[in-house]
């Protein structure tokens, strides 16, 4: 009865509402339709791009509430999401602006739309869209299904809102004395193409362990790591109201919501490349270590002392990012961390013909205070890297179709860190490792063992096998221990012709051996035997007819030869020339700031002579360059280009650099390479390197050293006899340089049976060929 009468109740006051309402309605005139025809319609928000001159920029435009985009803070073009009242303010502040998604909640109803249609559809990959965290942990328990005597879950511990955070543990058979890595994404939740490739290279290598002998081998050797999604509260809010959210979404008060767990992190948090304002998209949060996300993190890696190494994976500007993030300073490992960097890069190219610049400091996309890579290289000693997902240059709702491939090259980047970290030894070469050597005599060549984990290397046991595939027999040498970690091993004279096979072993003082390359010999370091005839070999030490040139108003950075000045107040340029002769080229040499603005600048060769040949050769042009640069974007970069008639202008590109790196780098450009571009080689050729600034706020520094036009080949394959310069013809020169062998066992000049020896077969032999 009480319920009875209390709806009764209820239903009066409906009754009485609903008049009183259409009382309302009479007396004003108005329906309810019309009132809500009068309100104004919420105009779209809009993605656009700003022109950030400097990073206090970024205050003003969070100032407004709009949202930047770039994973990091930097000068130059930068994505940012912004209401319409939001938009106005910006352009009131006289930003350079472009807009570039007009109605960009159009964009993410269509982009949740397509989603849902691909989630409903049969037969589709799971990698052919973005999914949401409850696909995500789904994903986690079917990999895991795949293979469990490899394949485990682990947890990791609850986020602010209670939500779970899982790994993947991945090992196979061997002992528990194993290096480990670990692979994390979506610290940023709005980054979704994180989770995505992470999720792949779990999957790829729990699968292909059964079939793949280099992921069985990879994976019985090392421990792997992998959490998908650190965030999950902010990557399920992206999901719902606010899909660029990127921070976690603790309560800050006053109805400010978030912390960025990638500024969260102990090394230089505080730091100016954080923000202490918490609505900041950078805001860094109270302490470090504050988040619940953070604190169960820190608590997973300690947890696990063999991890020596780390990638947190983000978006979007498609870069391999070292330590440190918050200075330009060098960490003390650079070497190392450099090599690997590089590895890493070159493994991914091949996949897709992605270029992944890898650089410390400012030379990536910009400085960032209190990232997780920078705390597990300073505080676990690890080697840490970001690996900025593409999209190269934005990247804020990259389509589906950018998520295959990106997971395919980023999983051989991981497959490279993971057989770095069973290496154990960090093998380089102070003077390169050379593609070519000359032959019939002995090649030096300098090497430094180090140990990665702590091993103690015993120097005696550094030792060289070295074998030619006609031989098919490898020979063991000592390498010669020169105190440290330099060595010097000693190649073996070799014919012209040949190709030499080699590896390098040494032990530790518990008899563990040590291969470089790791798995030799079924992997072999290989080197050229041919000779090299040289048109120029300019190392600029004078200048031998090179010209330079200013283009398109370039107002700075114009091509200077000289010894690198070095200014420590200017980190960008080298600290010296390539190939140790002191002076090189560089686009301006002067203290302070001396980069390429607003144009581009030129450097052309003398005329050279690239006509005929002899016996079995080509030509190549080697040259060592450098560029440092601040904005990947494709347009700040090196052209490198060649013309075949100085008087009529034909330039043909030959290359080009648009790779940021700290190093010198030397570029080979063979002559088969050279026609596929379209290059007829004549007597005079001349080349070019023209480096660009595109106009925006961004560093361009460039330099050219070790300049090698040569004639490679082996001599006399052809025509039996043509043993000497100029070759071409069997003539005088020929003979002069047998008979100068008669009766020994000259080099090249014993052309006939006996080979052992030069006598009356040889000299028949040439004769019969005279003039040829």
């Amino acid at each position: 009865m009480f319920r009875t009468s209390q709806s009764r109740y209820a239903r009066s006051c409906v009754k009485f509402t609903v008049l009183c309402t259409a009382m309302a309605v009479i007396v004003f005139g108005v329906t309810l339709n019309d009132a809500a025809a009068q309100q104004p319609a919420k105009q779209p928000s809009s993605i656009i791009r700003v022109l950030i001159d400097d990073l206090s920029d970024f205050a003003a435009i969070e100032a407004t509430g709009a949202t930047p985009l770039a994973c990091r803070h930097g000068v130059g073009w930068q994505h940012v999401h912004a209401e319409a009242e939001e938009l106005e303010q910006l352009q009131k502040q006289d930003f350079e602006i472009v807009v570039e998604v007009a109605d960009a909640d159009a964009m993410i109803r269509t982009t949740k739309d397509r989603i849902e249609r691909n989630r409903a559809a049969r037969g589709v990959s799971w990698y052919a869209d973005f999914k949401d965290m409850d696909d995500v942990n789904t994903r986690i328990d079917t990999i895991v299904a795949i293979d469990p005597t490899i394949a485990s879950k682990e947890f990791v511990g609850n986020s602010l809102e209670g939500r779970p955070v899982y790994a993947i543990k991945i090992t196979g058979a061997g002992g528990g004395d194993k290096q480990a890595v670990l692979f994390n994404g979506t610290q940023h939740a709005r980054e979704w193409i994180s989770p995505m490739v992470v999720t792949y290279i779990a999957e790829q290598l729990v699968t292909l362990y059964a079939t793949d002998p280099v992921v069985q081998e990879l994976i019985d050797a090392v421990e792997v790591y992998i959490v998908p999604v650190v965030n999950p509260d902010g990557y399920v809010y992206t999901w719902g109201p606010q899909r660029f959210w990127r921070k976690n979404r603790r309560d800050n008060g006053g109805g400010i919501f978030g912390v960025d767990l990638n500024r969260n992190w102990p090394t230089d948090f505080g730091g100016p490349f954080s923000s202490g304002s918490p609505s900041s998209e950078t805001y860094r949060g109270p302490s470090a270590i504050s988040e619940p996300e953070s604190v169960i993190m820190d608590a997973y890696v300690a947890g696990r002392p063999n991890l020596v190494a780390h990638i947190d994976f983000h978006s979007a500007a498609q870069e391999i990012l070292q330590p440190w993030g918050y200075t330009n300073t060098l960490p003390a490992n650079f070497a190392v961390v450099d090599a690997l960097g590089a590895r890493m890069a070159d493994a991914i190219f091949p996949v897709n013909g992605s270029t992944y610049p890898h650089a410390s400091g400012a030379g990536g996309v910009g400085l960032a205070s209190g990232i997780f890579p920078d705390w597990t290289s300073d505080n676990y000693g690890m080697v840490g890297y970001t690996i900025e997902l593409p999209p190269s240059g934005g990247g804020f709702d990259p389509p589906p179709a950018t998520i295959l491939p990106a997971a395919l090259e980023n999983f051989q980047a991981a497959k490279e860190m993971l057989d770095w970290a069973a290496t154990r030894i960090n093998v380089t070469y102070p003077s390169g490792l050379p593609t070519a050597i000359a032959p019939d005599q002995t090649t030096v060549l300098a090497v430094d063992i180090d140990p990665l984990f702590g091993d103690v290397l015993v120097p005696g046991t550094a030792r060289l096998f070295t074998q030619t595939a006609a031989r098919g027999t490898f020979t063991e040498s000592a390498l010669a221990h020169l105190g440290g970690s330099s060595y010097q091993a000693t190649l073996p004279a070799t014919a012209c012709g040949e190709t030499l096979e080699f590896y390098i072993q040494i032990d530790n003082d518990v008899a563990e051996t040590f291969s470089e390359p790791r798995t030799a010999p079924s992997a072999l370091l290989t080197v050229d035997v041919i000779e090299a005839f040289a048109v120029i070999d300019d190392d600029f030490e004078i200048n031998m007819g090179w010209t330079t040139e200013v283009l398109n108003g370039a107002t700075n950075g114009f091509w200077q030869r000289g010894v690198p000045v070095n200014d420590p107040s200017w980190d960008y340029d080298p600290a010296s020339d390539s190939d140790g002769s002191g002076q090189c080229w560089l686009t301006e040499n002067v203290n302070g700031n001396t980069d390429v603005d607003n144009g581009a600048v030129r450097l052309t060769s003398p005329a050279l002579d690239m006509t005929g040949g002899f016996g079995e050769v080509s030509w190549i042009v080697q040259y060592d360059y450098y560029l440092r640069l601040t904005n990947s974007n494709g347009d700040d970069r090196m052209l490198v280009e060649a013309n075949n008639d100085i008087g009529v202008p034909n330039w043909v590109q030959i290359d080009f650099h648009d790779l940021s790196s700290t190093d010198w780098n030397t570029n080979v450009i063979d002559e088969a390479a050279l026609v596929t571009a379209g290059v007829t080689l004549t007597s005079t050729m001349q080349f070019r390197f023209t480096v660009n600034d595109s106009g925006t706020q961004s560093i361009v520094e460039g330099g050219l050293d070790a300049f090698k036009v040569s004639q490679v080949g082996c001599n006399g394959a052809d025509i039996p006899g043509d043993i000497e310069k100029p070759f071409g013809t069997v003539d005088i020169f020929d003979l002069l340089l047998l008979l100068s062998n008669w009766n020994t066992g000259g080099t090249g000049a014993a052309i006939a049976p006996p080979i052992n020896i030069v006598d009356v077969f040889d000299l028949l032999e040439l004769l019969n060929n005279w003039s040829s």
